[in-house]
């Protein structure tokens, strides 16, 4: 311990003592209790603020980003609303180009842009009818055959297996209507006359065409042309005609109808 002078009296004291005591003066290194009462406040008071600015960043923060997501979603389901709206026009404006063309690649094209379009289920109707519509080498051997058939009987008078190739009904037969086989049997009786020795029928071209009933069961159209010739007693008759005809047939390759037209004589 060492001696120093109180710097207000001059008094010798202690260098430890707190205050002279003597004139009762404060030394320096003493804290009075005020003194430390008013620190403790600021460090409080900075604290708070400290924890009030970091909290309202942490508050701001939490909003900002809060917000920031409401309006990429708000963006986003705009985005999504206008490409619904371009992707509608677009798909309206191809609808109407097909329809337009009414084809199966139109059809195709359509389905391949929009598989879920607003018209994909029209779209696959009509290729499915297409399919449907399509002419297989079996159906036109099948009709091909039935004429060449027919006729072939017709010529050389084959009766029974001529009416093979006949539906029982008729719904017209060379211009009658609902006729049965006994009006075709009529018609070879006419063509094989009591003067005719000999029946010839070369066929020409069969055209064969489908069209489908109620969209599912098949028909078909065939047109076609053939040269008859007759040899018969009297040559003053007619011994020579070019035909066209046009006939229908069922799904069983039955002729239901028959049409002939004359385009030469002689």
């Amino acid at each position: 311990m060492a001696l120093i002078n109180c710097p207000n009296c001059g008094s010798t004291i202690s260098d430890t003592a707190n205050h002279c005591p003597k004139c009762g003066v404060q030394l320096k290194g003493s804290t009075p209790k005020n003194k430390n009462k008013t620190s403790l406040y600021a460090l409080f008071a900075v604290l708070g603020a400290l924890v009030i600015i970091i909290g309202g960043t942490i508050a701001y923060s939490d909003y900002a980003e809060k917000k920031e997501k409401r309006e990429a979603l708000i963006q986003e389901e705009q985005a999504k609303v206008a490409a619904k709206k371009e992707r509608d026009s677009l798909d309206r404006v191809l609808w109407e180009k097909t329809m337009e063309k009414n084809d199966e690649q139109a059809y195709q094209l359509y389905l391949q842009k929009f598989p879920d379009g607003k018209h994909a289920e029209q779209a696959k109707k009509h290729l499915d009818y297409a399919e449907k519509m399509k002419l297989t080498s079996e159906e036109e051997y099948g009709a091909s055959e039935c004429i060449s058939s027919f006729f072939r009987c017709l010529a050389n008078g084959y009766e029974d297996d001529m009416l093979v190739y006949l539906n029982p009904n008729l719904s017209t037969f060379l211009g009658k209507k609902n006729a049965t086989k006994v009006d075709a049997i009529a018609y070879m009786k006419k063509i094989h006359s009591d003067d005719v020795y000999s029946v010839d029928i070369t066929m020409g071209d069969i055209e064969v065409k489908k069209s489908l009933v109620d969209n599912e069961e098949p028909i078909y159209t065939a047109t076609f042309t053939y040269d008859q010739r007759l040899e018969r007693e009297d040559t003053s008759l007619e011994t020579f005609a070019s035909m066209k005809g046009t006939a229908t047939l069922n799904k069983n390759y039955k002729i239901t109808s028959l049409s002939l037209s004359k385009t030469a004589t002689y």
